[in-house]
This record gives C-alpha cells, structure tokens and sequence, in this order.
C-alpha cells in the first residue's frame, strides 16, 4: 500500500510543483497552509474508529520545486487507513466529505481533477494546494506551500 501511495504522491509532486508557483505573501500562505491541515486532520480524526481506524501525521517536509528554479515548497500528510471490517468505498466516502468541507470561495479545483477519480485537488489564490486520495483503505491528506524562494 505505502508503495503505491508512494508513486500516487511522486506523480502528483511533479503537478503540484507547476501549479503551486506564485508570487504571494509566504507568511499568509503559510498560516492557510496549516489551518486548513489542522482542519483536515480534526474532521478525519472525528470519523468513527469503525469506518477509520487510524490516521497519522508525518513530519513537515521541505523538497525541491522544478519551476521555477531554487524553489522549495513544504509538504504536511496525513494518512488514514480503514477498519478492517470497512468497504473500501468508505475511503471513497470520507474522501470526499473531506473535499466537501473546503470552502469554494476559496478553493478552486485543480484543472486535472476529475470528479470520481482517486485523487481531488484544490488550489487557493495564494497558491496553497490541498490533495485528497482514496487509494484502496487508506485516505491521504496532503498540502503543499506555494513555491517559494529556499
């Protein structure tokens, strides 16, 4: 499972790094960028242990942007995966409540953001991208700071 999240995520990473790069206020992005994480992870950690039995925070990191150049962006994730006697439509479900909760005045979806698809993904005007995946039990939340000078 960590091996295909894995991929889902490089891929992802390369789109994310294009779409992400702006201009913006970086103290501004980042409290958006932590609010809506902290956000996130509240409302997965409300779901019943039955339906998602666990979810995991991993450590801030800090990677390479490939435009424009000697950018970085901040990455936060969390992972949860499903209680053994859960459909894995449940993943599916808590997914997409979780879309559901970003505000559209200022979350706009990405332009390669199918409705349906295992990934969904928002961006805000300060260049602040929040994914959301269902890859089989597992939910990932992951959010990314604009690229910013490192």
């Amino acid at each position: 499972m960590r091996a295909r999240s894995g991929i889902a995520a490089a891929s992802l990473l390369a789109v994310l790094a294009l779409s992400a790069c702006s201009s913006v206020d970086a103290d501004a992005a980042d409290r958006r960028m932590n609010q809506v994480f902290d956000d996130l992870v509240a409302q997965a950690s409300a779901v019943d242990p039955q339906v998602l039995r666990t979810l995991e925070t991993a450590e801030p990191r800090t990677q390479a942007c490939s435009r424009p150049a000697d950018t970085e962006q901040v990455v936060l994730t969390a992972t949860g995966v499903l209680a053994v006697a859960a459909d894995v439509s449940e993943a599916e479900s808590v997914r997409d409540d979780l879309g559901e909760s970003l505000d559209p005045g200022v979350w706009r979806p990405l332009a390669d953001t199918l409705p349906g698809a295992e990934r969904q993904g928002w961006i805000s005007e300060d260049g602040v991208t929040v994914t959301l995946a269902s890859d089989g039990p597992a939910v990932v939340i992951a959010v990314f700071s604009p690229c910013l000078p490192g």
